[in-house]
C-alpha cells in the first residue's frame, strides 16, 4: 500500500476518532487527556479452516475502546477502517456493535487464504490481533490418459493428476477392488502414478485412481489398460460319424483381434480353392471360434491340416493330422482256453476303412522278453460311416497260474493304429471283462476320446481317422 493511502487512513480514523468525541479536538490536543491506555482485545487470534465456497468470520472484540476505531488488513492491504469499508471485494462486510467488531468474508476461494489483522493504535502503541484462514479445497483427479494399451510382458504406467488442500492423499485399486501402490519414483508434485511390470493379458482392465484429504466426498477417476497379446489357439476336432462330416474347431484369443486362415498340407485352403462340397468354413464371432468342415468322401482328405492366426503382435500355428489308421485297440476282456495254458484275448477298435490284420505282443509280468503274434483280420467289413472291430484271438503257450501282460496293435491300408496300453490278464482265471469300447448310446458323449471317435489329438496335433 502506498505512503499516501496509509496517511489517508490514518487522518480517516484521527477524524472520526476526534468526530465521536468532541473532547479531543484538534485544537485541544495539548490539553487532551488519554483514556484508551487500557484498549485490551477481548478477541483472540484464530486459525480459521472453510470449506471452499463457504463464509468466514473474523471476530475482533475489544474492551474499552472508546472511540478508537478499528483497521482491518490482509498483510499490507487495509480492508476496512472504522465503519467505512476500504476493499472494492463486494463479498467483503462489516458487522459492528458497541465494542464488536467482525469482518465477513463470502465465498472463499483458495486465493482467499492469509492473516487477516484487526488493528487498533492508540497514542503509544498499535495493538493487532491476527487471523489465519486456510481454505479447504475437495479433492480433485483426473486420468492422464484414460486408455491405456501396452504389449504383453512390457511395462505399463498409469498416471492421475490430482489437487485439493490440504494435499490429497491418492490410492489405487484393481477390477476386484484390491488396494495397489503408487510408485513413488513416478510419483511428482499433484501427479500419482501406478506402474505396473510385465503386464500379462489378464492385467487387462480398469484401474481406479482415488483422491482423499477429508474435505467432502473422495474424488475418482478409471483408466482402461488395455494388453496387446500374440494370438493364442485351442484347436479340437470333432467327428459326426453318421453324415461322415469331420470339423475342425480352432478358438483363437488375441489382441488385437487376429486374422485366421486354414492350410492343408501348408498350402492356403482359400488361395487353393477347393471344392465346397469337400471344405466348408465358418465362423461363430461370439466365441472367437473358426470352423472348418471336412467331408471324408475320399483319402484326399487325408493330410497336415494347419490353423493360423495373425495380428501386429505375432502369429501362431497348430497342427493336425487327418488320417485313415484304425484306433487304438481296447482289450475288453479274456476267457478262458483250452486247459490253462491258453487264454482267448477279446478286443474292439474302430476303422473307417477295412482292416487287414493285429499284432499281440506279450510276455510273462516281470519278464523281459516280448512275444510277437500276427492275427489276420477275418471280420467283414460293413459300409457303415465307421465300423466298429470286436476280434478274439486265442494265446497259446502259456505257462498255468501266471500273470501275463500285453499289447495290441491293428493295421489297415493307411498304417498301423497306436500301440494299446498295457493289459494284464492271468491264466486259470474265470472270464474276465472289462468296459465295453462303444455303445451307441454312449459314445456321443465321448466325442473327444480317441477309443470311441478314432481322433487323436495333440499340438503338433495327431488325429486318427
Amino acid at each position: 500500500m502506498s505512503c499516501y493511502l496509509q496517511k489517508l487512513v490514518f487522518l480517516l480514523v484521527y477524524m472520526e476518532r476526534h468526530t465521536a468525541n468532541p473532547a479531543l479536538s484538534i485544537g485541544e490536543v495539548g490539553q487532551t487527556v488519554h483514556p484508551y491506555q487500557n484498549v485490551q482485545f477481548v478477541s483472540v487470534g484464530m486459525n480459521i479452516s472453510v470449506e471452499q465456497g463457504e463464509d468466514a468470520i473474523f471476530a475482533c472484540h475489544t474492551k474499552n475502546l472508546d472511540g478508537l476505531q478499528i483497521v482491518w488488513r490482509k498483510g499490507y492491504a487495509v480492508l476496512a477502517a472504522g465503519r467505512s469499508m476500504i476493499s472494492q471485494d463486494t463479498r467483503l462486510s462489516l458487522a459492528t456493535s458497541n465494542n464488536k467488531n467482525s469482518l465477513r468474508l463470502q465465498k472463499v476461494t483458495p486465493e482467499d487464504r492469509g492473516n487477516y489483522t484487526c488493528e487498533v493504535t492508540t497514542k503509544h502503541k498499535i495493538l493487532q490481533l491476527h487471523h489465519t484462514l486456510t481454505v479447504l479445497v475437495h479433492p480433485t483427479i483426473s486420468a492422464v490418459s484414460r486408455l491405456v494399451r501396452v504389449t504383453e510382458y512390457e511395462e505399463a504406467i498409469l498416471k492421475c493428476e490430482f489437487s485439493g488442500l490440504p494435499n490429497p492423499t491418492v490410492n489405487w485399486y484393481s477390477e476386484s477392488g484390491q488396494k495397489l501402490s503408487a510408485d513413488k519414483t513416478c510419483s511428482v508434485n499433484s501427479t500419482s502414478c501406478l506402474r505396473i511390470l510385465q503386464v500379462t493379458r489378464q492385467s487387462a482392465g480398469p484401474f481406479t485412481c482415488e483422491a482423499t484429504n477429508g474435505v467432502g466426498k473422495p474424488a475418482n477417476d478409471k483408466i482402461l489398460l488395455s494388453v496387446s497379446y500374440k494370438p493364442v489357439i485351442d484347436l479340437e476336432l470333432f467327428d459326426d460319424r453318421t453324415i461322415q462330416n469331420l470339423t475342425l474347431s480352432c478358438k483363437v484369443e488375441g489382441d488385437p483381434q487376429p486374422m485366421v486362415s486354414w492350410y492343408k498340407d501348408g498350402r492356403d485352403l482359400a488361395d487353393i480353392g477347393y471344392p465346397t462340397s469337400i471344405y466348408r468354413t465358418r465362423n461363430i464371432p461370439q466365441t472367437n471360434t473358426f470352423l472348418l468342415t471336412v467331408v471324408r468322401s475320399e483319402a484326399a482328405v487325408f493330410g497336415n491340416y494347419t490353423c493360423e492366426a495373425s495380428n501386429p503382435v505375432g502369429t501362431t500355428r497348430s497342427h493336425v493330422e487327418v488320417h485313415g489308421r484304425p484306433t487304438t485297440p481296447t482289450l475288453v476282456g479274456t476267457q478262458p482256453g483250452v486247459g490253462g495254458s491258453s487264454r482267448i484275448l477279446i478286443w474292439k477298435t474302430m476303422s473307417l476303412f477295412p482292416l487287414l490284420e493285429y499284432t499281440i505282443l506279450y510276455k510273462q509280468m516281470n519278464g523281459a522278453q516280448w512275444i510277437t503274434v500276427t492275427v489276420p483280420d477275418h471280420n467283414n467289413f460293413n459300409n457303415n460311416p465307421m465300423s466298429i472291430y470286436e476280434v478274439s484271438s486265442l494265446v497259446s503257450n502259456l505257462i498255468e497260474d501266471q500273470e501275463y501282460e500285453t499289447i495290441i496293435q491293428a493295421r489297415n491300408a493307411y498304417g498301423w493304429s497306436d500301440p494299446s496300453r498295457i493289459f494284464s490278464f492271468k491264466t486259470n482265471q474265470e472270464s474276465a471283462w472289462g468296459q465295453p469300447l462303444y455303445s451307441s448310446s454312449s459314445c456321443s458323449s465321448l466325442l473327444h476320446s480317441s477309443s470311441c471317435c478314432i481322433i487323436l489329438v495333440y499340438f503338433i496335433s495327431f488325429i486318427y481317422l
